[in-house]
């Protein structure tokens, strides 16, 4: 998910029930406010992957370029969040590493 994240790029992630709700706990904004995102909560794959699909096939059917009108404003905030999240963690986690290690010798 973090390809489309640095790019600046919108995204319909097909993964696991949760995982939407995962990345807004870790500070990520997804699209809720242009598609219905309730697939999140779907516990059967199956279900699940078909809900996301007519969501695909109805954006595809709509004037795309409103659609990433829409999304630019969260596509920024959570291109500027990763790379604010990869230079906390790039800073930490030599001591983190470090830790561990003498934690499991």
């Amino acid at each position: 998910i973090y390809k489309p994240i640095a790019i600046g790029h919108p995204f319909i992630a097909v993964a696991n029930a949760g995982y939407y709700r995962d990345l807004h706990n870790l500070g990520f904004e997804t699209f809720g406010h242009v598609i219905d995102e309730s697939f999140d909560s779907i516990e059967d794959n199956q279900i699940r992957l078909n809900r996301i699909a007519q969501i695909v096939e109805d954006l595809s059917c709509n004037d795309l370029a409103s659609f990433l009108k829409e999304c630019y404003n969260r596509c920024k905030y959570n291109q500027q969040h990763l790379a604010q999240a990869r230079d906390q963690e790039v800073s930490t986690f030599p001591k983190r590493l470090s830790e561990f290690l003498s934690q499991h010798e």
